[in-house]
């Protein structure tokens, strides 16, 4: 915490400086109000202390991603972010090749002995890691030549298989096809017509998907041993939100938090646990079907919005943009990294939905409504 109150401090100071004379737009409404939200579930929180402190961390890594891309500038921002993940994805590989804990030892979780970590704590993160990775350096704005690019995608891949993370590795195919697709709409003349096209043909393939498969997806949380034990953890959340299904139990309270009457009787077996392995369940359970209406609309339908806005002018980077944003919208459904200051993978993503909103800003006079408030 001590730590992010410097960083904050600093880049408070960069970023005022940066924009002396010009107007201040941090960020956009929906994302002030998604961040207050979280700042008022203190109010009924289970664990008012941790909801406090856990949620001016939020604000602080979530301006701390802001003001960077627009200090920085959309493509410097890639451009440095993807540089440094793709060293630290090479340095994981290379350290699972010569250093023992680099890979998951007995004294782990059994599912996960044997499965490479690098450099990071688990598999799965570093699974994630691999995967945005592999995205900049099959994109157009790829911070290397096409060359080097595909030398240092091999191991990265490499790395990604022997993490074990299915994941990870199942979606990196939907998040590349993204880009691929993306990609090709940029060059046509009626490109954003055929992407709106493509979006609607997902949400209704999804939508179908779901009605169809929902007798099965009952069946599967019905038995706490399917996913992993998934269906488990997420039983323990479906209680707490029957409880409080608008305002939850309080931001970041679920979990670690001594005083959360969820994990005790029979659910005591998940004290131990940090997430729910669902990001839109547990970011549900904890600020309420209102927070997770606030947080989609804030954290995927503006980004996508701005994304489109900006179509042309940024077309080197709107596909790698899109696929980590579609890849950490599906990643979500098995994993939590939405609103997880913990997790690095939410400082990327912040870092990407703040490169959009940049992107928009810098649009001469076409200054989003959302971007007025509170420094105009």
């Amino acid at each position: 915490m001590a730590l992010m109150t410097v960083l904050f401090s600093v880049s408070v100071l960069v970023y005022f400086w940066h924009a002396r004379g010009k107007s201040l737009h941090v960020f956009p409404l929906s994302l002030w109000i998604l961040l207050g939200w979280i700042i008022a579930s203190t109010a009924w929180s289970v664990g008012p202390g941790d909801t406090f402190k856990r949620g001016i961390l939020t604000v602080l890594t979530t301006f701390l991603a802001y003001t960077s891309a627009q200090a920085l500038g959309v493509e410097r921002t890639i451009k440095v972010s993807t540089k440094v993940l793709i060293f630290l994805c090479i340095v994981s590989f290379l350290s699972c090749l010569v250093v023992k804990n680099a890979i998951h030892q007995p004294g782990d979780a059994a599912e996960v002995v044997g499965d490479w970590r690098g450099l990071f704590p688990h598999k799965n993160n570093t699974g994630a890691y691999c995967v945005i990775a592999l995205l900049a350096l099959v994109s157009p704005s790829r911070p290397t030549r096409p060359l080097y690019a595909l030398l240092l995608a091999l191991p990265i891949f490499g790395l990604l298989v022997m993490t074990g993370s299915k994941t990870s590795l199942f979606l990196f195919i939907p998040a590349l096809l993204v880009l691929l697709a993306v990609n090709k709409a940029l060059k046509l003349s009626d490109g954003k017509i055929t992407l709106m096209k493509t979006l609607l043909v997902m949400i209704a393939f999804s939508l179908i998907s779901g009605t169809l498969l929902s007798s099965y997806l009952i069946e599967i949380l019905n038995d706490p041993t399917t996913l992993t034990n998934r269906a488990m953890i997420w039983q323990v959340l479906f209680a707490a939100i029957g409880d409080r299904p608008l305002q939850g139990v309080g931001f970041s309270a679920f979990w670690n938090t001594p005083s959360n009457p969820y994990v005790t009787g029979q659910f005591v077996y998940i004290a131990e646990l940090t997430q729910g392995h669902n990001g839109y369940i547990d970011v549900t359970a904890a600020i309420g079907l209102v927070g997770l209406i606030l947080a989609l609309f804030a954290l995927f339908v503006v980004p996508v919005r701005d994304g489109i806005f900006v179509w042309r002018a940024e077309s080197a980077s709107i596909p790698f943009l899109f696929s980590v944003i579609s890849f950490f919208f599906m990643h979500n459904f098995t994993e939590s990294s939405l609103l997880r200051t913990s997790i690095g993978t939410w400082l990327i993503f912040c870092l990407i939905i703040g490169c959009t909103y940049t992107a928009r800003l810098a649009i001469p006079g076409k200054l989003p409504r959302q971007a007025r408030m509170p420094f105009s």
